[in-house]
């Protein structure tokens, strides 16, 4: 059943009136249902008797290990669940719980109170984005998006917590950092420890951007790769946050041509890249700088597919 479906199920069914009680309708080893509030609810059987919880926060409730009676069409389910309640109102929130609750279900390794710590963030207050933050977030999906086209799969090495060092961890040592730039220019300031270090092997892709009223939006390339991800919680709650918690029309402003974008992105080696040689003195730190690479000849894509394919 997919999210579509479960969400119109639930809107159909109507509240209980004992708190213990929950109408449901089950999909495997699972259930959702409405409580006597008609909140949403996901419920899954304890694995573990002896954990009794309770966590909440504004929008979320998850408790562990309750005795309580499921409803379904089929009969009566009298045992002990952890469960999940959505209390949000809105139709955005409840359908985005929908569909992470139901990729938990196709994720049979997953557990639960992992599940509830990865989501719990989703559902608060609206955050401030800057013009440029918007920018870094485009380019990040755009080569998700083309590296997808090319038959690498790069949705579980994205950073997708924000300010980490580098955009993309490969793994221990291995780094990509995405850069982008409006219009012609390809200048691009860089923290000094992402091109001198004796610890990362480090990528650098450079995009060039151009704003176009008929573009590919940044809603447009969330939904993209959403579909691309779907399978990676982290990554899709990521993408999730951003559409919740910014405004649609601030999204589908944001738009840039992309046949330009295709055609001028560049790849180098960080030791391409402009920069002081040396590590950063002791006692200095956080140093930044620009770095001109519009003279910097681009190395191959397949350089750098051949590199993400060898971890």
């Amino acid at each position: 059943m997919d999210t579509l479906q479960i969400y119109n199920k639930l809107n159909e069914m109507g509240n209980t009136t004992n708190v213990k009680l929950y109408r449901c309708f089950g999909i495997g080893e699972y259930y959702y249902g409405v409580d006597y509030e008609k909140h949403i609810v996901f419920l899954t059987k304890s694995q573990n008797f002896q954990c009794a919880t309770i966590q909440q926060t504004k929008q979320l409730i998850f408790i562990k290990n309750m005795l309580c009676t499921v409803e379904t069409e089929e009969g009566i389910d009298i045992n002990r669940f952890d469960i999940i309640t959505c209390l949000a109102t809105t139709a955005e929130h409840k359908m985005t719980f929908v569909e992470l609750t139901n990729l938990f279900i196709s994720q049979k390794e997953s557990n639960i109170t992992d599940y509830f710590i990865c989501i719990k963030e989703l559902f608060e207050n609206k955050q401030t984005i800057s013009t440029n933050e918007f920018q870094g977030i485009y380019a990040e999906l755009f080569f998700i998006h083309y590296m997808k086209g090319i038959g690498v799969d790069i949705c579980n090495l994205w950073q997708s917590i924000d300010r980490m060092k580098f955009d993309f961890s490969i793994n221990d040592t291995k780094k990509v950092e995405v850069k982008s730039s409006i219009g012609e220019s390809r200048i691009h300031k860089f923290r000094h420890e992402q091109l001198v270090t004796d610890i990362y092997d480090v990528w650098i892709v450079s995009m060039l951007l151009r704003k176009d009223d008929s573009g590919l939006s940044l809603y447009d390339l969330v939904h993209i790769v959403k579909d691309e991800c779907r399978q990676n919680l982290q990554v899709l709650t990521h993408l999730e946050n951003l559409l919740l918690n910014c405004a649609s029309d601030d999204l589908k402003n944001i738009k840039y041509n992309e046949s330009y974008t295709r055609k001028n992105m560049a790849f180098f080696k960080a030791i391409d890249v402009p920069r002081f040689k040396s590590n950063q003195p002791q006692g200095v730190s956080n140093t930044n700088y620009d770095s001109d690479l519009n003279n910097i000849r681009s190395r191959e894509i397949e350089e750098l597919k051949a590199w993400l394919i060898e971890n």
